[in-house]
Formats: C-alpha cells, sequence, structure tokens
C-alpha cells in the first residue's frame, strides 16, 4: 500500500496501519514494486496476509463502527476546543454566541 499525499492513497494506508499492518505501508514507488515483488515471489507470506487482513476486516475494523468514529471526532473536537480556551479564543467567542439572549 501506497502512502502517498493523495486522499485515495493515504486512506488504504491509514486502513492497513489501523489494522496493525503497517509493514506493507510504502513511503514511495520503490518501495510498492519491491513490496509486490516480495508477495509475488512468497505465495506463503501472501496467503498469511490475505488471511489476516480479511479475518480483521470480518470483525469489524473500528474504522467501520460509526458510534466509535463519532465518539473519536467529538473528543477530538473537545481536545481542540480545551487547547484553544483563553481570553479572545475560539471558545470564549462560542460562549458568547451560546449564551441565551437576556
Amino acid at each position: 500500500m501506497l502512502d502517498e499525499r493523495e486522499i485515495r492513497f493515504a486512506q488504504g494506508a491509514a486502513m492497513q496501519r489501523e489494522f496493525g499492518d503497517s509493514e506493507i505501508v510504502t513511503a514511495d514507488e520503490y518501495g510498492y514494486v519491491r513490496l509486490a515483488v516480495r508477495l509475488a515471489s512468497d505465495p506463503p507470506l501472501h496467503a498469511a496476509l490475505k488471511t489476516r487482513i480479511r479475518e480483521r476486516m470480518d470483525a469489524g475494523p473500528d474504522f467501520y463502527n460509526p458510534q466509535l468514529y463519532g465518539q473519536r471526532v467529538s473528543e477530538a473536537f473537545q481536545r481542540l476546543f480545551e487547547f484553544t480556551a483563553g481570553p479572545g479564543s475560539v471558545r470564549a467567542a462560542v460562549e458568547v454566541v451560546a449564551r441565551p439572549a437576556p
């Protein structure tokens, strides 16, 4: 799995890292070709990797769980909100806007 800046590459690489398969994520085309040759020339390794990925997909990876995703995004926003707390911060502005009208 090639890890590049384009979203289609970055998503695949992120999913493999989530599975714990970072050894199949490559930084460049040269590494990608080396990995492809290695997997093609080692059928037991290829079969083991294929089985491991299928088992993890069947188990329901975290990125397929919308509730967990929502919780993680919520926590990230909360940390961001807390990080920006202070006079003149985004949090102070939100608190003013969120205050009920008199």
